[in-house]
């Protein structure tokens, strides 16, 4: 199901607000606990994830659009 251009563009401008929060955390340094290192990789497990996310969203956008090309 494709979204509407506007929805989509929502969508992602949000989700690029996320990875902008998710990449401020910075990487603990040696001298950490193992739960702020647990938390970075999380982070940075939900910053993949919602680049993936795009990547896909844009890939279904632009394979609606081939048959008009």
């Amino acid at each position: 199901m494709l979204l509407p251009d506007a929805d989509r563009k929502e969508r992602i401008a949000r989700l690029q607000e996320s990875i902008a929060e998710l990449s401020a955390l910075r990487k603990p340094d040696e001298k950490s606990d193992g739960a702020s290192y647990q938390m970075y990789a999380h982070a940075r497990a939900i910053a993949i994830t919602i680049t993936a996310v795009i990547k896909l969203s844009c890939a279904q956008f632009l394979a609606a659009l081939w048959p008009s090309l």
